[in-house]
């Protein structure tokens, strides 16, 4: 994470920085006037299986940043492992969640108690954070959860509705990506889509409430559900032909993303020429894009695991972090050693 220490003399862009695997990921996004958003979380210091520093936190270290914002997209472990600890360590910044998590007034939320391990662990910090109104940040799309971001940046809350999120409630199962806080992050003339792990039912609904204003106007996207093929979408990630824009996409487990012909990497090629993967099992260190067909012939085609490089966390070579110009170009783009980018 060495280089992202250049990001903090940068006054004149927007930062963007995607962390992952750890397992889990993380995006951050800052102002030049060092306002920072920081959404979702992986392994901290409290896991039992982690070797090295919160890679979060290392990260905010390293580009000298103080979140203005924290969120929670949904509560699955691989978003919500660490949160704790930061919402801890930065104990005056608003914290985001979709309300249904947090135990409503009279006792615990049925949806609430299927969580368990850190999920758990980060529902509580968010419910003992909420108990402050300045911290309480509900994650609904809803013009009063909109939030400015520095001077000029804005983070607009495009999923889930009220009504989406009552619906899931109700249900004794319910997914929890279907009701995954996706976000929209402006400031000048730029426009960030960050997908959280929000499936396809969700993003129709968001298309139906933003239509006719479209996703594929955005400079750049954090494509959802690390790249599978539910989170896929045309309003989030744009149409045919493919384009040239900064699209980030974090490895998961044994399925996700599925480099198989036809499948989630392929269909995001239909519309993005490259992608910049945080990690490429197999490639780190390469210094080239590296192609699907070369993927799919050496077996890579599927990670899992928590994967390491010289016996540490892979989360700490497994970033990308983009400094995007007031008109929505790439000014820089950076990469840990285990990242790169996938052509097709």
């Amino acid at each position: 994470m060495d280089d992202l220490a250049a990001l903090a003399d940068d006054d004149e862009h927007l930062h963007v920085v995607l962390i992952g695997p750890s397992p889990g990921e993380s995006v951050l996004v800052g102002t030049p006037d060092g306002a920072w958003l920081v959404v979702d979380s992986m392994l901290g210091p409290t896991h039992p299986s982690q070797q090295d520093r919160h890679p979060v936190a290392e990260a905010l270290r390293r580009l000298g940043a103080y979140p203005s914002l924290l969120a929670l997209t949904h509560p699955h472990h691989d978003h919500a492992s660490g949160l704790t600890d930061l919402i801890n360590t930065y104990d005056d910044a608003p914290v985001g969640c979709v309300p249904v998590w947090i135990a409503p007034a009279g006792g615990m939320s049925s949806t609430a108690m299927l969580l368990k391990g850190d999920a758990e662990d980060a529902r509580a910090a968010i419910e003992r954070a909420w108990k402050d109104p300045v911290r309480e940040w509900r994650l609904l799309a809803d013009p009063s959860a909109d939030r400015s971001l520095g001077t000029h940046g804005r983070v607009e809350v495009l999923s889930p509705s009220q009504q989406e999120a009552d619906a899931a409630h109700a249900y004794p199962t319910p997914s929890f990506n279907a009701i995954s806080a996706a976000m929209r992050v402006t400031w000048h003339d730029v426009e960030l889509i960050l997908g959280a792990d929000l499936t396809t039912p969700g993003w129709q609904a968001v298309q139906g409430r933003r239509a006719p204003t479209t996703g594929d106007a955005a400079h750049m996207h954090k494509a959802s559900h690390h790249g599978s093929d539910t989170g896929h979408h045309a309003w989030a990630l744009g149409v045919a032909p493919p384009t040239h824009r900064p699209v980030g996409l974090t490895p998961y487990n044994v399925r996700v993303p599925n480099f198989a012909p036809g499948r989630d990497i392929d269909k995001l090629h239909d519309t993005i020429d490259e992608l910049a993967m945080t990690a490429v099992p197999g490639y780190a260190g390469n210094p080239g894009p590296v192609q699907v067909a070369s993927i799919r012939a050496a077996r890579t085609a599927t990670v899992g695991g928590v994967p390491a490089v010289g016996g540490r966390h892979l989360a700490f070579d497994a970033w990308w972090a983009w400094s995007l110009r007031p008109d929505g170009t790439v000014g820089t783009a950076r990469h840990g050693s285990a990242a790169n980018v996938v052509i097709r």
